[in-house]
């Protein structure tokens, strides 16, 4: 079919106008853009291709993430080079560049190939040149190139540049959007965690969700200051160790030559903890992205400072300073939750009491650091013994308190006697703080209870006490039962 051939070039610029007005995917756009042109010339390809300025390269419009070849790259930046080097208007036919002026007539001028013609014609912005429609045509006619047809061309690129601009535009906003929503969603998991085990998946998911065209890696440092994968589960270390390997602490980012891979160093306190890598693999990483991404990973890194501090101080708030059990106030918060399970769910419950026999009299003969040498180790003991969804804290002084949850008094007792029988067989060691005796033997007194229908925490803290005090009156090292 020859150009317009049963068709005027006003049916050619409704048919492309109102294909553009349509609420489609890009993709779907292009598929209707090159029937339309297909249908209108004796098309052999079309394409548009937009200068991206932040690559200083080119890229499909309908392939946005497409890698090109160096000499595909060298064959359109030739063209852009051509098309940007006079400030009048003008287009490419066969490698010739003709200027758009009031004499316009190149019907004699261009010598036309038979199977193959390529016309370039510019996407303009704001006198700009954003890119340029490829139209490649088996046979080009001698009407074509009169004024009509050949503005017929530019009426069409300026309708797709419009279009182009504003899904960019939209595009922009969408991520705009997105980096806001990251960052508020980085920021707020604070609000229920404070465990890094949870946080970073969290965080790894949502730079992932922001960044999805790209692989992201999270990585902290362990105590030998080595890097450690956190999250997710697995990486390329041939392709990443290099990056780590090679952070430039003074700079806030670290690129690769190929700009494929970025690395964002998290610091804490000024003190380097960890690295955020982001892997485009075969895509180059826009430096808009980069941009976002900085902001994200510096987001993340006072996330996870804060995450620290808030743990710190949870931590001392819920546990015992000196053994590190938990203290008597998580006990308490600890023991109601316990005791409306139990009994909502019909489910057995034991608590015991364990206290160091004549403790009063270690701290007198050896000394307070003797003494808390000996809490430290019996807390130790404790910890051995306790099971996952046991509960074991500091009552107060030497007196140490467990929860036995879904555990009969018959399986609380043979747990009691194993703690009884391991910390009198064991030798307390000494030796830093006394020269004349390098190890000390201890007894534990053990009072042991289970929970009775509808008993109340104040009732079973008297019952469990008074277990405790019949071990220590009836000769100590010892479980009484009750």
């Amino acid at each position: 079919m020859n150009c317009f051939e049963n068709h005027t070039e006003l049916d050619f610029i409704w048919e492309v106008s109102r294909s553009l007005t349509c609420n489609l995917a890009v993709e779907d756009i292009f598929a209707n853009l090159y029937s339309i042109f297909e249908q209108y010339l004796c098309l052999n390809d079309f394409n548009i291709i937009l200068r991206d300025e932040s690559q200083n390269s080119f890229k499909f419009y309908d392939r946005q993430w497409e890698i090109m070849s160096d000499k595909r790259i060298s064959q359109y930046e030739a063209v852009y080079s051509t098309l940007t080097s006079t400030i009048r208007l003008n287009f490419l036919l066969n490698g010739m560049s003709i200027v758009i002026n009031d004499d316009f007539d190149i019907s004699y001028k261009i010598e036309l190939k038979k199977g193959k013609n390529t016309l370039y014609i510019p996407m303009m912005q704001n006198y700009k040149c954003i890119g340029f429609l490829e139209i490649i045509i088996e046979n080009i006619i001698q009407r074509m190139l009169i004024k009509s047809q050949v503005k017929t061309f530019f009426v069409l690129s300026s309708l797709i540049s419009s279009t182009v601009i504003n899904q960019e535009l939209n595009a922009k906003i969408l991520k705009s959007a997105d980096f806001y929503k990251a960052q508020k969603n980085i920021a707020k998991i604070l609000e229920t965690q404070y465990d890094y085990s949870f946080l970073i998946p969290v965080i790894g998911e949502i730079l992932d969700n922001f960044a999805s065209e790209y692989f992201v890696y999270i990585f902290m440092r362990d105590d030998g200051d080595n890097f450690e994968l956190a999250w997710p589960l697995r990486y390329d270390k041939k392709r990443l160790n290099p990056v780590l390997e090679n952070i430039d602490l003074k700079q806030k980012i670290t690129v690769s030559g190929d700009k494929k891979i970025v690395l964002f160093p998290i610091f804490f306190e000024n003190a380097l903890k960890g690295a955020i890598i982001i892997d485009g693999k075969q895509q180059c990483i826009a430096q808009e992205d980069i941009d976002y991404l900085l902001q994200l990973s510096q987001q993340t890194a006072t996330t996870l400072d804060k995450a620290g501090v808030y743990a710190e101080i949870e931590k001392y708030a819920t546990q015992d300073a000196l053994t590190a059990l938990n203290n008597r106030r998580s006990l308490d918060l600890r023991i109601v939750q316990e005791i409306a399970i139990a009994h909502r769910k019909n489910l057995p419950l034991c608590v015991m009491m364990l206290d160091v026999d004549y403790f009063k009299k270690i701290n007198d003969t050896y000394g307070h650091y003797v003494g808390d040498v000996v809490l430290k180790e019996f807390s130790k003991i404790i910890k051995d013994e306790v099971r996952e969804y046991d509960f074991a804290a500091r009552y107060g002084g030497e007196e140490f308190f467990m929860i036995l949850p879904s555990t009969t008094i018959e399986e609380a007792e043979i747990v009691a006697n194993r703690l009884k029988g391991r910390i009198e067989n064991m030798d307390f060691d000494i030796s830093k703080f006394n020269a004349k005796q390098s190890s000390l033997k201890i007894t534990t007194s053990i009072g042991l209870v289970k929970l009775h229908p509808k008993e109340d925490m104040k009732a079973l803290y008297q019952r469990v006490d008074n277990a405790l005090y019949q071990a220590k009156k009836g000769g100590r090292n010892k479980v009484v039962v009750l």
